[in-house]
């Protein structure tokens, strides 16, 4: 078979895909080397005219851009140094790094549950075929998603590894609870009200397993804010990440939780926050040792998806409302109160 390639393209060090050899995760194109292509990472990086560029259109930002390429925020910077991400301008062209490619055609996966199609993908620590690796799964593994980030989809695994793999490479789970359903919306007052809370906290220093003013971790913080407004929640960031309704990050309303990675020997969520709104969230920080505000583009931890938990969302907050107190029934004899213990100096009256 003859292979063509551009002149001048090939350098010592490249490796090509033989006749019968298997790559070592199963991929698309865009993702690795195949027999007729070289990497699209490594052609655009030799080759200036094979770079790719975007124009902004209305509402765009770099999250929703990223997302359409399947590339991290951080990648998306890192090629367009800069640019003013908060101005924006329709019509701006952006530099893609090599490789990007639109994946908006990838088939969306609607179940809770996701199966791993193919043998030998790896599980990525960010939604892009340049991020590192966490972990290799294979055929038949069950997963629950967790986020959605264009062509992406991050998983949480049975020994709670999370991170992310695309969407071609997935197919929903026999025995899948369904249809994902969308989060109900956030009750504004309400949210508001939890985030005036944790705003009543910024500078109250951090301390790991602290609860109080006196000093407080990311999990106390999301805990006490949400407790002072009547939604009690898990004491940890992993099991708040378990409850309530899966949120997409195009989707974040203010008063959503935010969950993180952070740490490289971390593969499990170990951090919460609480969105505030127009891509900020507000945390109880180890490395600034206090409560902060932080912007999630800026922020150095994965973030591992978020969840609009239970009492929060407007239809169980109205459900909270109307519903008619139970009906209390007093018990009319010691007996009735106690049926099976023998009160003494009681008869069967009770008095």
């Amino acid at each position: 078979m003859l292979l063509s390639f551009k002149t001048g393209l090939l350098a010592a060090g490249i490796a090509l895909c033989a006749v019968g050899g298997a790559a070592s995760e199963p991929t698309r194109p865009a993702e690795g080397l195949s027999l007729l292509n070289l990497d699209q990472s490594l052609y655009a990086s030799l080759d200036p005219q094979a770079a790719k560029s975007h124009k902004v259109v209305k509402d765009e930002n770099d999250w929703t851009i990223s997302r359409k390429y399947g590339i991290t925020v951080q990648e998306l910077h890192a090629a367009n140094p800069g640019v003013e991400w908060r101005k924006l301008q329709i019509g701006q062209k952006l530099n893609l790094p090599g490789g990007s490619e639109d994946t908006t055609s990838i088939p969306k996966i609607e179940t809770a549950k996701v199966k791993v199609k193919t043998n030998g993908v790896n599980v990525r620590k960010e939604p892009s075929t340049n991020s590192g690796v966490r972990t290799t799964v294979d055929k038949g593994t069950v997963a629950t998603v967790l986020d959605r980030q264009g062509a992406w989809y991050e998983l949480r695994f049975p020994k709670g590894t999370v991170g992310w793999i695309r969407g071609d490479l997935l197919i929903a789970a026999d025995g899948s609870s369904g249809t994902s359903k969308p989060a109900a919306p956030v009750n504004a007052d309400k949210a508001t009200s939890i985030i005036d809370s944790a705003k009543d906290m910024l500078g109250v220093r951090y301390k790991w397993g602290g609860n109080s003013r006196g000093g407080i971790d990311c999990s106390g913080l999301t805990t006490l804010v949400f407790s002072k407004n009547g939604i009690r929640l898990p004491r940890t960031s992993i099991e708040q990440s378990k409850i309530g309704s899966r949120v997409n990050k195009e989707d974040l309303q203010a008063g959503d939780l935010l969950f993180f990675i952070t740490g490289r020997s971390s593969s499990r969520i170990n951090h919460v926050g609480l969105y505030i709104g127009e891509g900020k969230f507000i945390h109880a920080s180890s490395y600034k040792g206090r409560v902060i505000v932080t912007s999630l583009s800026d922020y150095g931890g994965g973030y591992a998806g978020a969840r609009r938990v239970p009492g929060l969302q407007i239809a169980e907050v109205e459900k909270a409302v109307v519903a008619p107190a139970a009906e209390k029934v007093e018990p009319k004899t010691a007996e009735e109160l106690f049926p099976s213990r023998v009160v003494i100096g009681a008869d069967k009256t009770g008095k």
